[in-house]
């Protein structure tokens, strides 16, 4: 049984040290969401918390009042960075909508806003200046949007060694001698 014990503690601390329980997080994003801008971005990027590998990839930047999309081109991963690049030639309100699934099933989204200033504009440096906050913005973490609830690898591999370790106690149990009419079995 010590033997048992002894396997399954190394178990742990060997998949503990091989596999990152750390999820790549959602850090920035440029422009900044609320940023007001002097001139026109040529693209727009999701960074993160280390080297992301997304399973898929949707990013939508469009004027806020409708309108075609602003996209030049499909995203791309850039080491730690998304990029997608645009063609935002007149001022006004942006809207960006962003969705990734990463390959460990984890799943960010959100909507940043940007505005582009019209030439002569107003902005306290010309660049990200933080635009008065809308009452109608959806709500979002520090980080720009959300991860939703998902499985690590990590969580799944203590989750099937509580349903070995279960199923063991189990057997142990039903194996113990039992004691029919209470009495010991004599030798005969």
């Amino acid at each position: 049984m010590s033997a048992l014990v002894l396997a399954v503690g190394v178990s742990v601390v060997v998949l503990a040290a091989v596999v990152d329980p750390t999820p790549v997080r959602l850090t920035a994003t440029s422009p900044a969401d609320g940023a007001v801008l002097s001139a026109p971005p040529t693209e727009y990027a999701l960074r993160f918390s280390g080297a992301v590998a997304p399973r898929e990839v949707h990013v939508s930047v469009g004027p806020a009042d409708g309108g075609p999309a602003t996209m030049a081109g499909e995203p791309r991963r850039d080491g730690d960075r998304i990029v997608v690049p645009l063609t935002v030639s007149a001022p006004g309100g942006y809207l960006v909508a962003y969705h990734l699934l990463l390959l460990d099933g984890t799943e960010i989204s959100g909507i940043d806003r940007f505005t582009v200033a019209p030439p002569g504009g107003a902005t306290t440096s010309g660049v990200d200046a933080p635009a008065p906050p809308s009452d109608d913005a959806p709500p979002s973490d520090a980080a720009g949007g959300h991860a939703h609830a998902a499985t690590d690898p990590f969580s799944l591999v203590l989750l099937g060694l509580n349903l070995v370790l279960i199923v063991v106690a189990i057997a142990i149990l039903l194996r113990r001698p039992g004691r029919a009419g209470g009495h010991p079995r004599r030798p005969g």
